[in-house]
């Protein structure tokens, strides 16, 4: 059994904090050693990076940033 802890924050949503409890037993199921893992500002950082290149995909490509090749 792994567990994520996520440190419940009034500001978020209890969804968000279910997420982010979420993410943090994912990186538990990575290490076998370790059988719970606690949501870090790291994991929020990268989270966050991840989805301003989702955002701005469309846009790179527009702008010619980045080239997809079919």
């Amino acid at each position: 059994m792994r567990v994520g802890v996520y440190q419940y924050d009034e500001k978020v949503s209890p969804s968000l904090a279910c997420d982010r409890a979420k993410l943090a037993c994912d990186q538990a199921k990575k290490q076998p050693e370790q059988s719970w893992c606690l949501y870090t500002s790291a994991m929020q950082k990268k989270e966050e990076l991840k989805q301003y290149l989702i955002d701005h995909l469309d846009e790179a490509i527009e702008k010619h940033y980045l080239q997809v090749y079919y």
